[in-house]
């Protein structure tokens, strides 16, 4: 086995640790799969709802020191090399996605001191989840990367040598690992939990499919078909329809986009569509929180600590409503004074209030505004 400084970290993914894992899946193989797509990508565009950087701004009680921390995180000028995606606002919303899919995620960050003596973030790179192991010793315990050889089989790779596997040791202080704050089933990701339930989806679309066979082929005797000739699987329609909500709703789906028209189960009265979206807000208000604190804790605080500024904090510049705010509005459901169209109403308000964000919009820093690039 091959031991590696942190210099020499693995950045791709080793698909038989993943498999090990129980982490590895085929895209397309279950019922799940479309909600699981299509509710990360609400879920990210809900916690990030812009893709342009002018939704982003840095505070600082300091403007100067402002001033350079938006520079590096969000100028276009600045910015060549840091991000994985075009932008800041991007790269976040990828995040989102990726925690719903393993519930964590790893960055490694490097931090390179200019001719003034100023640190930068200069890079920021995704770990894969499935190699990553922490020592036990607290928070400055270092980080493990082990990467089996059966990582580098597969086609397009070239190895140098033999194949072996290796393990990296990183320090704590370049890593961050951002985690999902809710509690999932078994304490899987929420992608994997959906993923068990989608288990039974398939099932209930099986029958259904058996009962279509009944009906076109009266004289088959094979058991299932004749079970379902006989009305055993009458509910599975029903059975895969209520499935296929749960999973939605465990994912925090619909997103703003889909509120509109989505239809979460057959015959859903106006109170519950309207409570079943105020929930869905009120987690991911709180999911927004959760997530800025601690890309500010983990990303943002070490990269301030070296240049000894005083508070730097990355933040949503639109006027979103906060989680409080969504509880109000579902008290006021119970009590009969807000109604489904209310609810879309705020939806559709707060819509617009971040997509005045986009091109031309200006960047805050501490109070003051900054142009952005086009």
């Amino acid at each position: 086995m091959r031991k590696r400084r942190a210099r020499g970290v693995f950045y791709g993914r080793d698909r038989y640790a993943a498999f090990a894992l129980g982490l590895d899946r085929a895209i397309g193989s279950s019922h799940a799969d479309l909600d699981i797509f299509v509710s990360a990508r609400g879920v990210a565009g809900t916690v990030v709802p812009e893709i342009d950087e002018g939704i982003l701004g840095v505070r600082a009680d300091v403007p100067a020191q402002g001033e350079y921390a938006w520079d590096v995180l969000l100028s276009r000028r600045r910015r060549q090399g840091l991000w994985n995606m075009p932008n800041l606002a991007m790269e976040l919303r990828q995040y989102v996605e990726q925690l719903i899919e393993f519930g964590e995620i790893y960055l490694r960050l490097e931090f390179l001191r200019g001719p003034t003596g100023t640190y930068d973030l200069a890079t920021v790179t995704w770990l894969s989840p499935e190699t990553m192991l922490r020592r036990r010793g607290g928070k400055d315990a270092p980080f493990e990367q082990f990467v089996s050889r059966r990582a580098f089989d597969g086609s397009g790779l070239t190895v140098v040598d033999q194949m072996a596997e290796q393990i990296a040791e990183i320090p704590a202080n370049e890593i961050a690992r951002l985690t999902w704050p809710f509690d999932t089933p078994g304490g899987r990701s929420p992608a994997q939990a959906a993923l068990a339930l989608g288990r039974e989806a398939d099932r209930s679309s099986d029958r259904t499919l058996r009962s279509g066979h009944a009906g076109a082929f009266p004289d088959e005797t094979f058991l299932p078909i004749a079970r379902a000739r006989a009305g055993a699987y009458a509910g599975a329609l029903e059975t895969r329809q209520t499935v296929s909500a749960r999973i939605k709703d465990q994912l925090f789906y619909p997103g703003t986009d889909e509120a509109e028209w989505f239809p979460w189960i057959t015959g859903i009265t106006a109170y519950f569509a309207a409570d079943r979206i105020l929930r869905s807000r009120i987690a991911l208000s709180n999911l927004r929180e959760h997530f800025f604190d601690q890309f500010n804790t983990q990303v943002i605080d070490p990269w301030r600590a070296l240049n000894g500024w005083d508070s730097v904090k990355l933040e949503i510049r639109a006027d979103l409503f906060s989680t409080s705010d969504w509880e109000d509005m579902r008290s006021g459901l119970v009590a009969g004074d807000v109604d489904l169209e209310d609810v879309k109403a705020a939806l559709r308000l707060e819509q617009e209030s971040a997509r005045q964000y986009g091109r031309l919009a200006a960047v805050s820093i501490a109070g003051s505004d900054a142009p952005t690039s086009v």
